[in-house]
């Protein structure tokens, strides 16, 4: 309506961005089972492919489905028809499901889990050795961990479809986010939604900041820069400099 009251009958948008999503981990069950298998002892509920999925939507994102239904792996679904696909800490299971993304059309992989150093995360040396087999510069790691706490083992790589697949598509952008949910989430709102307001061409990528008072004192790392999930409260507080009733007071909700 303002827009025709002005008489502008085009303008400019941005389309969607896409995103392919899936989450690494044996230990990893979708929510979908009735149980945690006996079997599996340090077996957890799937809280990433959700929580993810809903930011996303929240963020404007087209999540895609880049799998099959007949393959490996494991799908959770939740009310529609995009799953989130479990991936096996499995070098050939890590592989495929990034090789699904550049076959796709889709602008970012977000994968979680398998972003650390162990003997069973893949997700480095699948991106830096399987994709750039033929052409070291196929793949780009524009960092491979970040100085922050929570979300140290974070990995931001660039793929060339055109080296890789040899088609006139797109790089492939790939955020690997930590496993640990408050991890995810931490990450996600600080690196992946505003990489996902860039790609949609809006002028303000960050997050809002406000100015809070601690309502306790929190111990902070010596070394790393660190964000706390914060809740606040409007009650005027007692301090040294007196009250400030028109500041809210921070108080943290986890470590």
């Amino acid at each position: 309506g303002i827009l025709a009251a002005g008489g502008i009958r085009e303008i400019e948008v941005s389309r969607m961005p896409s995103v392919a999503l899936a989450c690494t981990g044996d230990e990893i069950v979708e929510v979908s089972k009735d149980t945690i298998p006996d079997s599996n002892a340090s077996a957890s509920y799937d809280v990433n492919g959700p929580a993810l999925r809903s930011a996303l939507r929240s963020s404007g994102a087209e999540i895609v489905n880049i799998f099959d239904d007949d393959d490996g792996g494991s799908g959770g679904g939740d009310d529609d028809d995009v799953k989130t696909r479990i991936i096996r800490d499995e070098e050939g299971a890590v592989v495929d499901t990034i090789r699904r993304a550049l076959a796709s059309d889709c602008d970012v992989l977000i994968t979680t889990g398998g972003a650390s150093k162990g003997d069973r995360d893949y997700i480095y040396d699948a991106m830096m050795r399987k994709m750039c087999e033929g052409d070291a510069s196929a793949v780009a790691c524009h960092f491979q961990s970040l100085s922050m706490k929570p979300g140290k083992p974070t990995k931001f790589f660039t793929l060339s479809r055109r080296k890789i697949l040899g088609v006139n598509k797109p790089d492939l952008l790939c955020l690997s986010l930590p496993g640990n949910p408050v991890s995810c989430c931490v990450t996600f709102e600080l690196l992946v939604k505003p990489m996902l307001r860039v790609l949609q061409g809006q002028n303000v990528v960050y997050p809002p900041r406000s100015v809070a008072i601690l309502g306790d004192d929190i111990q902070l790392d010596d070394e790393r820069e660190e964000f706390h999930r914060v809740s606040l409260s409007w009650k005027a507080k007692k301090s040294s400099d007196g009250e400030h009733p028109l500041l809210p007071i921070a108080y943290s909700t986890g470590k």
